[in-house]
């Protein structure tokens, strides 16, 4: 019975080299997986950072449109408050205008009457004169006659 024969060797230990590489191997992916980790989050930041950037940007549009419409609404306004004052000054325009014609017409027409007026008043002063000097004639003739019999011309 000195020989036993063995079913199942004992396990065998690996090599110190063996162990070796596989922690050299082990410490090499560990650095890998930390710098894909670190780029990972390194890229995460960036894209924070451009998020951010961009929700600014939308922001900063946004208020330039606001702007844009109140600027538009504004200048609407003063051409409607513009385009109205005019509207007033060609109806006042019109009106003067009018208004200028009738007092022309009117004082035409007045002009017209002063005329036919001092035409009628001289008339009456030329008939007046001519009447007087008709009775200043006619008193002479009496006086120089007498109180003859001529009559007295009256026209």
């Amino acid at each position: 019975m000195s020989s036993v024969t063995q079913q199942n060797p004992a396990p065998t230990h690996p090599s110190p080299k063996i162990i070796k590489k596989m922690e050299k191997e082990i410490a090499k992916e560990g650095k890998a997986e930390e710098s894909r980790v670190k780029h990972t989050l390194n890229d995460l930041s960036s894209a924070e950072k451009a998020h951010t950037k961009a929700e600014k940007a939308v922001t900063n549009a946004e208020n330039a449109l606001q702007r844009a419409e109140k600027n538009e609404l504004d200048a609407t306004n003063a051409i409607s408050k513009a385009t109205y004052d005019h509207d007033i000054s060609v109806t006042n325009l019109h009106s003067a205008q009018q208004d200028s014609q009738v007092k022309k017409k009117q004082e035409a027409k007045l002009h017209q009457d002063v005329q036919a007026k001092k035409d009628a008043a001289d008339a009456a002063i030329k008939a007046q004169n001519v009447h007087n000097v008709s009775i200043y004639l006619s008193l002479q003739v009496v006086t120089s006659q007498g109180e003859a019999d001529v009559p007295i011309a009256r026209t």
